[in-house]
């Protein structure tokens, strides 16, 4: 087939496209016949691939049927889904070796199978290039965890990551919540900056959206309905507005968390809903865990403090038994008392903390600077 044959045909088959002389140079120094070009087309037909995707990957048309077909066959038993190879077919044209290459390239950045094979195009790349920006991610703070769970910014030119960084930054979001939130730098700041405006027309203050980033990722219309829900459990606009983290959970969680924790909050047994005061002025319980609040419930009875009461219940049971045993072993000298004394100090600590319950809410750092004022005070409970 001379050049002159090759670009009548191409011309049927793609009437809408230009195709380089380059290119039918390329198909031709290949030894492609009409017959391997029509076989070629129809196979890449049959795997889903659209004629513009064809088109825009024309050099595929200079191999032999058996090649292509042989390349997808390596495609799939990576994992890479048919609409994927798609959407992508100049994977075809690379040698299944190199593609293995790459694959394990990618497998050893910790990058999960099931991510590579919803990123295919990675396998395109040169790994010195993508292990490059892996680099460049890394300076950024990004652990390596977040970097596999977000392989799509390994494609991105670091200069195209860094602008949208600076953008992130100068939102008020600080570096550690950009690092936290990766996927952020692959979106288009314009729809971050509609979003942001979108959260800001809800009441919720700058500094309350650059905690929560996450929810820049949210679709609007997704926001605007989950603000519907949590404004008809009864949360009031200021409170959805001082907790907007509500707004990324799935309502049907919160639901369940609700009608947990309602039943189990209440001041009154007698009436199931006498919870709900304290859920609908401190929501931010609603996301705390089933488990995790009734093990705190569980936990302040025996010692006898007052579970109602809303930041006792957002650290978890082991935490404060942590606490506890700091406080035994710097206020109350437990590891040089006898058995009997040390049972004693035991029924002091539970003593200081009935009366003075916001410690448990402390951090042990904090306590630590504070342990002099501490100790004077635990000293009134000593029973020896």
């Amino acid at each position: 087939m001379d050049k002159k044959a090759l670009k009548s045909l191409l011309a049927e088959l793609f009437p809408e496209a230009e195709i380089s002389d380059f290119l039918i140079e390329f198909i031709l120094s290949n030894r492609a016949t009409e017959e391997s070009v029509r076989d070629v087309y129809q196979t890449l037909k049959n795997y889903g691939l659209e004629d513009e995707k064809i088109a825009s990957s024309p050099s595929l048309l200079g191999l032999h049927p058996e090649t292509i077909r042989a390349h997808y066959q390596s495609l799939l038993e990576l994992g890479i889904d048919p609409e994927n190879i798609a959407s992508y077919p100049s994977l075809l044209g690379l040698d299944p070796k190199t593609i293995k290459s790459h694959y394990q390239f990618l497998h050893d950045l910790g990058i999960k199978p099931e991510k590579i094979a919803s990123n295919p195009q990675l396998l395109w790349r040169d790994p010195e290039t993508i292990k490059s920006h892996y680099q460049f991610l890394r300076d950024l703070g990004i652990k390596p965890e977040k970097i596999a769970s977000s392989p799509q910014l390994l494609q991105r030119d670091p200069e195209t990551i860094k602008s949208h960084y600076q953008f992130l930054h100068d939102l008020g979001i600080k570096p550690e919540k950009i690092a936290s939130y990766p996927q952020l730098l692959w979106r288009d700041p314009e729809t971050i900056k509609s979003h942001y405006q979108f959260l800001r027309d809800l009441g919720i203050k700058p500094e309350k959206i650059a905690s929560s980033p996450q929810l820049l990722q949210r679709d609007p219309e997704t926001i605007k309905s989950h603000y519907q829900f949590l404004h008809d459990l009864g949360i009031k606009p200021e409170k959805i507005a001082s907790y907007p983290q509500l707004l990324a959970r799935d309502p049907e969680t919160i639901k369940r968390s609700y009608q947990h924790h309602v039943g189990l909050l209440r001041k009154d047994y007698r009436d199931r809903e006498s919870g709900r005061d304290l859920l609908l002025n401190q929501p931010s319980l609603l996301n705390i865990s089933p488990e995790t609040i009734e093990a705190n419930v569980q936990f302040l009875y025996e010692l006898g403090i007052d579970y109602y009461n809303s930041p006792l219940l957002k650290t978890t049971p082991e935490l404060k038994h942590k606490k506890m045993a700091w406080m035994l072993r710097e206020l109350f000298d437990y590891n040089i008392l006898n058995e009997d004394q040390k049972r004693d100090a035991i029924y002091s600590l539970y003593e200081f903390l009935r009366d003075n319950p916001s410690v448990l809410i402390k951090s042990i750092k904090y306590m630590e600077k504070s342990k002099e004022k501490l100790r004077e005070k635990a000293s009134r409970y000593r029973r020896f």
